[in-house]
């Protein structure tokens, strides 16, 4: 008996607790596109979108993204908001460039204090004449991928944690998803999804290869990814930043009601707690102008 009163309150505090990570919410209500200067819009050079989360103290808050020189592309008007719950960025063949993607105050263009957040990177994918894109993400806590990916993962070693994700053949027949919680298990291994703490911006380096056609960088908050793959977590070893494996590992046939079809993914054992692998930050500095 005491055991089930025990549990019973286990449960109450668990429900009462303040949600402990945001979702980002993307629409296209709200959306400023100008990013690295080429339009469609005029004003701010940089991809704005409105309204996708709330700061700790309760103010809007808009992601912005702006470019490196380097970013070009012919068709600007495929940034933006392309359908709910999808960001997208368009950039040409053979151009590598860098996005930073800062969460600021609507009201102040400041830097937001936010929950920890998820960032999803979707259709990492091989074109049709086996160019594959790659990506590079720094200074996130956590990852999810399926067992079967179709990304290939590199680590550079270095002390903030920078890994290359690169499209590997097999994915080029996934389509693009529709819905981030309900994917296919092709949609599912063609993607990759972060968890950011004690972090309001962070930076992508993307390239496009050289031969085909220009590429569209599909991005997003949660995924079904987080329910049905094991996180792998960064630790620091040392200066330096290593995704923890576990001692052991197994592949375990795991399915969800978010996904579609069973899927297979690393069970992984031994602590799970993520270590941040940078407590600094920009929370309270003034956005600078590019």
């Amino acid at each position: 008996m005491f055991a089930i009163k025990l549990a019973a309150l286990v449960i109450a505090v668990a429900l009462a607790l303040p949600q402990q990570w945001q979702e980002l919410h993307f629409c296209d209500d709200d959306v400023h596109s100008n990013l690295g200067g080429l339009g469609p819009d005029f004003g701010d050079e940089s991809l704005t979108i409105g309204n996708v989360a709330t700061s700790v103290e309760g103010d809007v808050v808009d992601l912005r993204i702006t470019s490196s020189s380097s970013y070009e592309t012919f068709y600007p008007q495929r940034n933006g908001v392309p359908m709910k719950n999808f960001g997208a960025i368009n950039i040409d063949a053979g151009i590598t460039a860098q996005f930073r993607f800062e969460l600021v105050e609507a009201s102040t263009g400041y830097l937001a204090k936010v929950l920890p957040f998820h960032f999803t990177l979707f259709d990492i994918d091989v074109g049709k004449k086996d160019e594959a894109e790659s990506i590079s993400v720094a200074r996130f806590s956590k990852y999810w991928v399926t067992s079967t990916t179709k990304v290939n993962i590199t680590q550079t070693g270095d002390e903030i944690g920078t890994t290359t994700f690169q499209a590997m053949k097999g994915g080029e027949d996934a389509e693009d998803p529709t819905d981030p919680s309900d994917m296919t298990d092709e949609q599912l291994d063609c993607s990759v999804t972060f968890l950011f703490e004690n972090k309001d911006s962070f930076v992508l380096d993307i390239s496009v290869p050289p031969r085909g056609r220009s590429r569209t960088i599909l991005f997003g908050g949660t995924s079904a990814l987080t329910q049905v793959a094991t996180p792998v977590t960064m630790l620091r070893l040392g200066g330096n930043a290593i995704p923890r494996l576990g001692a052991t590992q197994s592949l375990a046939t795991s399915k969800s009601p978010t996904a579609k079809g069973s899927k297979l993914s690393f069970l992984q054992r031994g602590t799970s707690q993520s270590q941040e692998l940078d407590a600094g930050g920009f929370v309270g500095r003034k956005l600078s102008q590019q």
